[in-house]
């Protein structure tokens, strides 16, 4: 009876579950499973290096085993990622791409907002904006363009000022002691 009942269930598995059993070559698999979305369309499209941010909602994980260099093993912060490695005085940005990712034509830059940080977009200097919480960015136009960030402080006289009164207050309250023991013993 059991033994029936073993042959009943496995003819019934191939009868009706055969849609389930289904083998999948891996590129069939990947066509079904991992579609390529437009952002990995437009990835792919552009052939030259530069550093792009992607929100978090631009890049599904399920994309991670098929392309593993979009997820670098640094933190995501504020659902920003970075995408492929960076110069740090010259950027190539490709505002297409961000503002289909982002849904905003702007190049962010993965360092700390800070005074002092200019961007020059197409030879024209701006301020960068603070994105992200903590990230700075600047408007850029469709097309290529270029963008270089700089670091340059523009208070450092008043930097200066604030490191002298502080090591001038530090003599002076170091000086105290030995000009209450001098007065004791005179």
């Amino acid at each position: 009876m059991g033994f029936l009942l073993v042959i009943a269930c496995a003819m019934d598995l191939l009868w009706f579950g055969g849609r389930f059993l289904q083998a999948l070559t891996r590129e069939e698999w990947k066509k079904k499973y991992f579609p390529d979305s437009e952002v990995m369309q437009t990835l792919h499209a552009e052939p030259e290096p530069g550093r792009l941010l992607v929100v978090d909602s631009g890049l599904d994980w399920r994309v991670q085993p098929l392309h593993p260099e979009l997820f670098p093993n640094t933190p995501m912060r504020y659902g920003v990622r970075t995408v492929r490695g960076y110069s740090p005085s010259i950027l190539k940005s490709f505002s297409e791409f961000i503002n289909l990712i982002q849904g905003w034509p702007a190049e962010a830059f993965s360092d700390n907002s800070f005074p002092g940080w200019t961007a020059t977009v197409n030879g024209t200097i701006l301020k960068p904006m603070k994105v992200f919480h903590t990230f700075m960015a600047v408007p850029v136009p469709a097309g290529k363009s270029h963008v270089v960030w700089e670091f340059r402080p523009s208070h450092w006289s008043l930097y200066l000022l604030l490191s002298a009164a502080g090591i001038g207050l530090s003599l002076i309250l170091s000086a105290i002691p030995i000009i209450r023991k001098q007065a004791r013993q005179g």
